[in-house]
């Protein structure tokens, strides 16, 4: 709406004035805002690339490799998951980096939904919601650009062909809150490597009993 039509509509001038400069002062407050985010040293963008050695490879993470293997087995769209793949998703991101996707997304209070949209605190909690979203960049884009975030992150959410694990952007923003430190705990890199050496002696074991049993 121009400040003519608003001056149309509006019984007087003041009216007309705050609902047009408030709505345009908020969007450069927050265009400012995000650019500032953006060319910082805590935006994303001026995280430098990770030694290839001190990645973590998430599909040797417990869990990581049944939750592909159920993605491939069915298929799902978005982020609406079925309830059994839904279930097996939030315990291995709890095990992992000790939340879920749902631990961190903003909660809007209930009187939200009832504030008319020039109401100064709807608009208050919009921001924070903002605020909120801003603090994320894996998730927005596609599986592509989550895989390259997180990789500047510390996190390889690669297959064994490159690609982006099916399930990343179920993930991607536990992983980024909790390197972040916004909510949640970094895998513990000795853990994990002491956890992958015993799986794989536990692999050769089973493999030998096998080929004993032929």
């Amino acid at each position: 709406m121009g400040l003519a039509e608003a001056l149309t509509f509006c019984s007087h001038p003041h009216d007309a004035i705050v609902a047009f400069v408030i709505p345009l002062r908020r969007f450069a407050v927050r265009k400012i805002s995000k650019d500032w985010l953006r060319v910082t040293s805590t935006g994303t963008q001026q995280i430098k690339q990770q030694d290839p050695m001190q990645l973590i490879r998430m599909l040797g993470m417990p869990g990581f490799q049944r939750v592909e293997d159920l993605f491939l087995l069915y298929l799902p769209r978005g982020k609406d998951l079925p309830s059994l793949l839904e279930d097996v998703v939030n315990a291995v991101s709890l095990e992992t980096f000790g939340i879920r996707a749902v631990d961190i997304e903003f909660k809007f209070p209930n009187k939200f939904w009832g504030l008319p949209d020039t109401s100064e605190e709807r608009w208050e909690i919009e921001d924070r919601w903002q605020d909120h979203e801003e603090q994320f960049d894996s998730d927005h884009k596609g599986p592509d650009h989550a895989v390259e975030v997180l990789l500047s992150l510390g996190f390889d959410f690669r297959d064994n062909r490159g690609h982006p694990m099916r399930s990343v952007l179920h993930f991607a923003r536990q992983a980024e809150a909790a390197v972040k430190g916004i909510a949640g705990r970094i895998p513990d890199r000795a853990t994990i490597q002491s956890e992958a050496w015993g799986d794989a002696i536990a692999r050769e074991a089973e493999r030998f009993l096998a080929t004993k049993r032929r």
